[in-house]
């Protein structure tokens, strides 16, 4: 989808011998906003659409969550990437089920007790942890991440698109 996406929308970059994408800028996607199904974002076209209007309208990411179909998961990875905000985990149901299978053996913790954890294990930089989680998992479903983590296999560097190989996918 990221890949559509940017080839769709984006601006043709060349970097040593590859062709790559920009991601698009706000104003390409209000514009060309009937050719988002096309790029296969699904029910995320709104979200993008409500987040391009409001970054042109007040050229600020404060506040995310007030956007319409943008929620604490989204608005938590945005401030990691595009602020460095690392100090805040965003956490949703894929993180939560990861952390308590691994830290907890399946025993049910309170929201409360996890954040606590977070912030107790990864401090200040708990934000940048949910990123490398999400890169060694190759951003898997949850269901998937913990087969391969039970039998000891996580593979970062699969061979299909994942976090850390997507910059060599040009389709």
């Amino acid at each position: 989808m990221l890949i559509k996406l940017r080839k769709m929308f984006g601006m043709p970059m060349r970097y040593t011998d590859l062709n790559y994408y920009l991601y698009p800028r706000p104003k390409d996607l209000i514009s060309r906003r009937n050719d988002l199904s096309k790029a296969g974002v699904g029910y995320r076209a709104n979200a993008l659409i409500n987040a391009a209007k409001r970054f042109l309208a007040k050229n600020a990411i404060s506040n995310l969550e007030e956007i319409k179909y943008v929620g604490s998961y989204t608005a938590g990875i945005a401030r990691i990437l595009a602020l460095r905000d690392y100090s805040v985990f965003p956490l949703d149901r894929w993180f939560t089920k990861l952390l308590t299978h691994v830290y907890f053996n399946d025993k049910k913790v309170s929201k409360k007790e996890l954040t606590k954890f977070i912030r107790g294990k990864w401090g200040r930089w708990c934000g940048l942890a949910a990123i490398m989680i999400t890169a060694v998992t190759g951003a898997k479903t949850i269901n998937e991440v913990i087969k391969d983590f039970d039998k000891n296999s996580l593979n970062p560097f699969p061979n299909h698109p994942a976090p850390l190989t997507l910059w060599m996918y040009k389709e």
